[in-house]
């Protein structure tokens, strides 16, 4: 339907949109490679002319120390951008498949649109039925909810209850325990000495 069909058009301006943002990574990613390729170059030729130094004793073994470290540091640099640009190459390559995909998909969503309109329109037809159905149910039992009404043969409190709203329960069923509040009667024992303070 028009709705699957405006979904797969929108998946694929997403696709051609996550293209163009991964072909903008991979472009810094390379830019990124040439820079760290200078300053590895140059990291390597000062560590050169700072072994001739040091060999002449012109300059610290401190100081070669940190030309040193300065050449290994854009060395590993030069090595993590390209690691970052054939990162970049893959996920470039990996949305120009997804594009394929969503591409694939609209085609085939705009080829089984209409009949799959016509079995939604029969699908929505019979829950309209189903509908009136269970309308039908609803008011019939509406009508037995009326025909329900339990009452308790004392007055009194529930002490105890073993059912609960909304509970299915069986003919002959205790549904809770009720204490009588009407005639009370109690029993007790006191000794004559404690009459008095009745």
């Amino acid at each position: 339907n028009s709705t699957n069909i405006l979904g797969a058009r929108a998946d694929v301006a997403g696709a051609e949109a996550a293209i163009a943002a991964a072909e903008r990574d991979r472009d810094q990613a390379a830019a990124q490679v040439r820079r760290q390729e200078a300053a590895n170059i140059k990291a390597q030729n000062d560590l050169k002319r700072y072994r001739i130094l040091v060999d002449k004793e012109e300059i610290s073994k401190v100081d070669f120390d940190q030309y040193i470290s300065n050449a290994k540091q854009a060395e590993e640099s030069l090595e993590a951008a390209r690691a970052a640009l054939l990162a970049a190459d893959r996920t470039v390559e990996q949305r120009r498949a997804q594009l394929e995909q969503v591409q694939s998909k609209l085609q085939q969503t705009e080829r089984t649109a209409e009949p799959q309109l016509l079995v939604r329109r029969a699908t929505v037809e019979q829950q309209f039925a189903s509908l009136k159905a269970a309308r039908a149910e609803r008011e019939q039992a509406a009508l037995n909810l009326g025909y329900v009404h339990i009452v308790a043969p004392v007055a009194g409190i529930v002490m105890k209850r073993s059912a609960q709203v909304g509970s299915r329960v069986q003919a002959g069923q205790q549904l809770l325990t009720i204490s009588e509040i009407g005639d009370l009667w109690v029993t007790a024992n006191f000794k004559e000495t404690q009459l008095l303070d009745m």
